[in-house]
Order: structure tokens, then sequence, then C-alpha cells
């Protein structure tokens, strides 16, 4: 329970006492709920009440409901993937619906953002409807860069501080992941741009064997790096490719073969 008052020289006065409750429904459900009443030269009632729920891994929604009695009550309900560091899909779509005395507004948020190895490329739109009439916007985007750094060039999503350059002694198809986030799988080329390395800090670079076939062999999987920014810095592991013979060889001297 909240309670707060205002005085100013002017002389309007504000007081507002306000609830708040919360309550885990269930493991991936929980409850929120507020009331409020304002009292300055009118007094205005609101209440608010909110659903947040988990629907699988990175995927969650909400639903919420807020009444006023300024006349103005609205109903959304929001469901959103978290968008990853590295490849992937996120997204977003946001229903709303707002009503008041004179106007009913009703819109739709979707928005896709996909994280390719070369760029990221999203699409938005916003679609709203005004007493009867609609409207329609669209936005779509892509960006991507070009990087350099010790004679190697690659093409990644953008870069907003300093990047690796990933090279795997041209194996093609293994996992790399910075500080636990997945980051793509190497090319054809056995190299792999890490968009998302951060300045002066502890960068940790991993190579994910699980991919890599069995007959390379690999001496060290984790490299730690705190580049400079706007820096580009090359982390090279060193896979060697082994072939194994099998069979038996004969020695002959006289009449005595071993």
């Amino acid at each position: 329970i909240n309670y707060a008052e205002t005085e100013r020289f002017s002389g309007l006065n504000t007081r507002v006492i306000s609830a708040n409750y919360s309550r885990m429904l269930y493991k991936t459900i929980s409850l929120f709920a507020t009331a409020s009443a304002t009292h300055s030269t009118d007094t205005t009632y609101s209440c608010y009440v909110g659903l947040n729920f988990a629907l699988g891994k990175d995927v969650r929604g909400s639903a919420q409901v807020t009444a006023s009695s300024g006349d103005v009550n609205t109903e959304t309900l929001q469901l959103q993937k978290d968008i990853p560091i590295g490849e992937g899909v996120g997204y977003r779509a946001t229903l709303n619906r707002s009503e008041s005395a004179t106007n009913t507004i009703t819109s739709f948020n979707p928005y896709v953002q996909y994280n390719a190895k070369y760029g990221i490329y999203s699409v938005d739109a916003i679609i709203q409807n005004t007493a009867g009439i609609s409207t329609e916007l669209y936005n779509l985007s892509a960006a991507g860069s070009l990087v350099y750094a010790g004679g190697f060039f690659g093409l990644s999503r953008p870069v907003n501080d300093s990047f690796g350059i990933v090279m795997v002694n041209k194996v093609p198809g293994a996992a790399v992941l910075n500080n636990g986030q997945d980051m793509g799988k190497t090319g054809s080329s056995g190299t792999l741009v890490v968009p998302t390395l951060t300045s002066y800090s502890r960068n940790q670079v991993t190579l994910d064997t699980k991919n890599i076939p069995i007959d390379y062999s690999i001496s060290d999987v984790n490299r730690i790096l705190s580049p400079s920014l706007w820096s580009g810095s090359c982390i090279f592991f060193d896979a060697k490719q082994v072939r194994a013979l099998t069979g038996t060889l004969f020695l002959q001297k006289a009449d005595k073969k071993t």
C-alpha cells in the first residue's frame, strides 16, 4: 500500500493512494494488480490487472487490462520470443484496444527479426482501426557489415563495438559460442565472424566440438580476449586432421618371419 502527497506553491495539491498485489499462480504464470485513487481538482480512480506467462524457451507473453474513471479503458495482449544474440529468429506481436467515450482504437503491431550469418533482416507493421477507418504501415529493413582483420575479410551482422574472425583450419560446420551464447557455425572456409565482442571486457570464445568430424584433433577449444574499442581480432583454433592406418607389418629374416 502506498500513499503520496504533493503540495505546490500554485496551490494545486495532489494525493495518491494506491495498492499493489502480485502472486505466482503457477510455475509459469504470475498475476499483478494495481488500484489507485488520485485526488486533485477531481478524483480519478484507476485499476490495472495483468498476467505474465511463459510458453517455452525464450517465449513469453502478457495480458493486461486497465480501467479508469476518466473513461479510457485499454486491453493489451502481447507475445514475444527473445531475439538471439547470434543466429536465429525473434518476434513480437502486440494487440491493443483502447476505448473512450468518443472513440475506439484497435491496433495490431507484429515484428519479426531474423539474425542470419551475414546480416539482420526485419519486418515491422502497424495495422490500426479507428472508428471504422483502417490504416496500415509496413517497414522492411536489412543491415550488415564488412569487416577486415589480419588480412582476412568477412561478412557479418552489424558490429556495434568490436568483432573477431574465428578460424578453424578450413573445418566447416563448427559451432562457435561467445560467453555461452551461440554465434553460429563456420562456413565452407572454416571461418565465422563474431560481431558482438565487448571492448575492454572478458570475452570467452568457445568452439563446440560436437559437430566437428571425429578425425580432427583440437588441442584447445577456449580463447579469452579483451579487445580495444572498434577493433578486430583473429581467433585461431588449430584443428588438425588425423589419419590412422591399421594393419600388420611383417619382417622376414632368413627363414624366420616376425
